[in-house]
């Protein structure tokens, strides 16, 4: 092969390389298991809470990594809400109680993500109620609420809180009190 063609392949494959990838499609999944297994779900997850800490399922952890915890146990069917969004979402290994939950706009984009949990604090010591706590992408694009609001109430939250993300408290509700 002569230089000439060596540099035209290598011209070649570097434009290969530079073309934009296509995206997975979420929504093909069957199940949130299947969906949590994609590394390219695991890198959308992860850009969409960013390098959020809070303590949900233990004290001062990664939100992500939190999130994955809820989503990696048990799943559930992915199942279509309308709009052209899924609902994805399962609980987490060997404590069913807390879960998670991730809307997503077909075919990849994640629009929202919920977490069920027992707030835990620095001394170990966790919450008796669950909470649900949903992230949206902005204040004003609260997109999938009414899904996580129901995703939580029919998995026994007490309460909710509403943040964007990364990690913004828009407000709280608690429902044992009526606050």
């Amino acid at each position: 092969m002569t230089a000439h063609k060596s540099a035209g392949l290598i011209i070649a494959l570097l434009l290969l390389m530079a073309l934009p990838c296509k995206a997975e499609d979420f929504c093909k999944f069957k199940n949130t298991n299947q969906l949590v297994w994609s590394k390219s779900f695991q890198a959308s997850l992860k850009a969409f809470h960013g390098s959020g800490r809070d303590s949900f399922y233990y004290p001062n952890g990664s939100i992500y990594q939190q999130v994955i915890a809820g989503l990696g146990g048990p799943p559930n069917d992915i199942i279509q809400i309308g709009n052209g969004l899924v609902l994805a979402s399962a609980c987490r290994a060997h404590s069913c109680q807390e879960k998670a939950a991730v809307v997503i706009r077909c075919p990849n984009k994640i629009e929202s993500v919920g977490i069920i949990h027992f707030s835990c604090s620095a001394n170990s010591s966790c919450t008796q109620e669950a909470t649900a706590t949903f992230f949206f992408r902005g204040k004003e694009d609260r997109i999938g609420e009414a899904s996580l609001q129901q995703w939580a109430s029919e998995n026994k939250a007490m309460g909710f809180e509403l943040r964007v993300r990364p990690n913004k408290m828009l407000s709280s509700t608690d429902r044992t009190s009526g606050r």
